[in-house]
């Protein structure tokens, strides 16, 4: 069987070759029957449940976060991710976050995705112009010798002067780099900023350049109250005394949830706080303490964003049966996440293979011999 198999992926063949029985030498023939009947069924599964992975990535290219390792090492299904939103590159299998094609994809929706890619590919000249060309302060990301690289530093000016900080030091005096950024007519004080109002003016246009106006104005309280409401990802510049301010903080992850990883630790045992950062984006559970991961409260709003951040919760919550039908419902894949217990629970795993067959293989081993599951 495993012979007629060979050319059939792994993953469909272990599910097929379970579903047949053992036998007797006599009944070969008849089990190799069985085997080409199921592989049929479950190449074509598989092809349905491609596509409709297919629609989920085009809806929410960050699912992919969510999805079994085999569709983080699909090719195609990364690509759509990737075209719906450049960051979902973090989740892509490895040797995907080394291909050029996908790096491109990914940073032509969003140039700040280099981070994510191999460091090869941030040392590669065409990957680095697509991504500075859609975000300037991709900059940041590219490898060393590109960042002094005059036609890559322009072409990053060009886009966001304000990239300015990340080019090489020769090149921030270059006289035609700076003219770039006299023509653009971006104050960019990474290194000259005097006023208080110079600095409000600069994080007002874009509060990342927080990094950029020095330790003096990170620790200004308006200042970087100005620049997290304007872009939240520039709360990891603040000071560590700003990090620890609640209005600030609450600032911040009402604009990008995420950062609530950059919060105090009291912060992020904060009811408050946390509660505002899941619901604005509910994979900011992850940086939660943990007795807010056991709150469920908290862990429903996140849900509410994402389902699959059931993943972040406390044990015991992951071993709620309301909360885990909750979940596979809306992906039934997640059944891998949840306690043994809840995957030998015959209501759950029958919801789970509704949504995805292929759920199946994360069910109790009783279920793939039962007639009504399978």
């Amino acid at each position: 069987c495993l012979r007629m198999a060979s050319d059939i992926p792994h993953t469909i063949v272990r599910v097929c070759l379970s579903c047949v029985q053992p036998v007797e030498e006599e009944g070969e023939e008849e089990a190799m029957a069985q085997v080409h009947k199921a592989l049929q069924h479950a190449s074509a599964d598989r092809q349905i449940n491609k596509e409709m992975m297919f629609k989920r990535m085009r809806q929410n290219g960050l699912a992919l976060r969510g999805v079994a390792p085999e569709w983080r090492a699909d090719e195609e299904v990364v690509l759509e991710a990737v075209g719906q939103n450049g960051d979902a590159l973090e989740y892509a299998a490895q040797e995907l976050r080394a291909k050029k094609e996908v790096v491109l994809e990914a940073v032509r929706q969003n140039g700040r995705a280099l981070q994510h890619a191999a460091p090869e590919l941030r040392a590669n000249m065409e990957v680095v112009l697509a991504a500075v060309c859609q975000n300037g302060r991709a900059l940041q990301h590219a490898a060393q010798d590109l960042r002094a690289n005059k036609e890559v530093v322009l072409d990053a000016l060009r886009q966001n002067s304000r990239a300015l900080c990340f080019a090489a030091p020769e090149l921030q005096a270059d006289t035609e780099v700076v003219g770039v950024v006299r023509q653009n007519d971006c104050a960019l004080k990474h290194a000259a900023l005097v006023t208080k109002a110079e600095a409000l003016g600069v994080v007002r246009a874009d509060g990342n350049s927080l990094r950029c106006v020095g330790s003096r104005f990170q620790a200004d309280r308006e200042v970087v109250l100005e620049a997290v409401r304007q872009n939240g990802r520039a709360f990891q510049y603040a000071a560590p005394r700003l990090r620890a301010d609640k209005e600030v903080v609450l600032a911040a992850v009402r604009e990008d949830g995420r950062v609530l990883q950059h919060a105090a630790p009291e912060l992020r045992a904060n009811k408050d706080v946390v509660l505002a950062a899941v619901c604005q984006n509910g994979w900011s559970l992850e940086y939660a303490a943990p007795e807010l991961r056991a709150n469920r409260e908290v862990v429903l709003a996140a849900m509410r964003f994402n389902g699959d951040v059931l993943y972040f919760a406390a044990p015991e919550l992951r071993a709620s049966k309301d909360l885990v039908l909750e979940r596979v419902r809306q992906n039934g894949n997640a059944l891998r996440h949840v306690a043994p217990e809840l995957r030998a629970d015959k209501k759950v795993v029958l919801e789970a293979v509704r949504q995805n067959g292929d759920a199946l293989q994360h069910a109790a081993l009783e279920f793939r011999a039962d007639k009504k599951v399978v």
